[in-house]
């Protein structure tokens, strides 16, 4: 009976992705998998709604009314979320990688003129 009440409980969703198959061994390819989290809405304020987080054993605040959410109303939306944060990671990434690779080089000038 309360399971039942559980699953009629509004629900926020944030995809996230995971490695299946991960090894230590870094010669095999993880197969990447994305994952739909459901977390139920435990109580709803004027702009937003506080949701259960079982991983943390704990609630957190998410405000509905921001751009930028921790958790969406729909999957359709957590989705999109999901790809816009992917997107800038990849943004951030790819300029560190280009920092890295200019400072690998400066440091290789640097022995070859001593």
């Amino acid at each position: 009976m309360f399971q039942l009440f559980l699953d009629k409980r509004e629900k926020l969703y944030r995809y996230d992705y995971f490695l299946e198959g991960f090894s230590e061994d870094y010669y095999v390819e993880p197969n990447v998998r994305l994952k739909c989290r459901e977390y139920p809405i435990i109580k709803k304020t004027k702009c937003g709604v506080w949701i259960e987080q079982y991983c943390r054993k704990g609630k957190k605040f998410v405000n509905l009314m921001k751009r930028k959410k921790f958790a969406c109303e729909t999957p359709q939306e957590a989705l999109e979320q999901f790809l816009h944060r992917k997107q800038r990671q990849q943004s951030i990434l790819e300029e560190q990688l280009k920092h890295i690779k200019i400072s690998i080089s400066l440091a290789k000038n640097e022995l070859n003129i001593k």
